[in-house]
């Protein structure tokens, strides 16, 4: 198996609509309220089209041979010094997505060493990301990858609380 991590490319548009689709559907699973449970695909296409033209992130593609098999997307954040808190910078994981007949063969830790060496050229302290608390699998992954749990993230949809709680 050859396993090549590049940057993603305009040619690499349809794979990444296409990795990304069972990413959407974990959003709609978990926030149906916020979620859209149908996008367009040619919608999707043109927003990654624009990502991929844009500054602000970035997205690497795992290739195998002359397959794209998984992607992962991210940006650099650098935070100043504040009050509570140091100046930092961390390298945030937007998404990533392993096409489900290429998982348990090291295309997803490839993505995350990848992001890794880039996290570490830029001078950044860490890597964050958010996850679904539903995706077991994901869990595991990245605990395996060692990343740990350092906050929760909470929430009361307002349309469904009882008065007074």
């Amino acid at each position: 198996m050859t396993l090549e991590i590049r940057a993603a490319l305009r040619s690499d548009l349809d794979s990444l609509v296409r990795l990304h689709a069972p990413l959407h559907q974990l959003f709609v699973g978990s926030s149906p309220r916020l979620a859209k449970e149908a996008v367009d695909p040619l919608a999707v296409r043109d927003f990654f089209d624009d990502v991929l033209g844009g500054p602000e992130s970035s997205i690497a593609v795992a290739e195998i041979e002359r397959g794209v098999s998984g992607f992962i997307w991210f940006h650099l954040v650098k935070l100043p010094d504040r009050l509570f808190e140091r100046a930092s910078r961390h390298l945030y994981i937007i998404a990533i997505s392993v096409a489900p007949d290429a998982r348990r063969r090291g295309v997803g830790s490839a993505l995350v060493q990848h992001a890794k060496a880039i996290a570490l050229a830029e001078g950044a302290d860490e890597i964050l990301l958010d996850m679904y608390p539903a995706n077991s699998s994901a869990r595991r992954f990245y605990r395996h990858c060692g990343f740990s749990t350092v906050t929760e993230r909470l929430r009361l949809p307002l349309d469904q609380a009882e008065p007074g709680q």
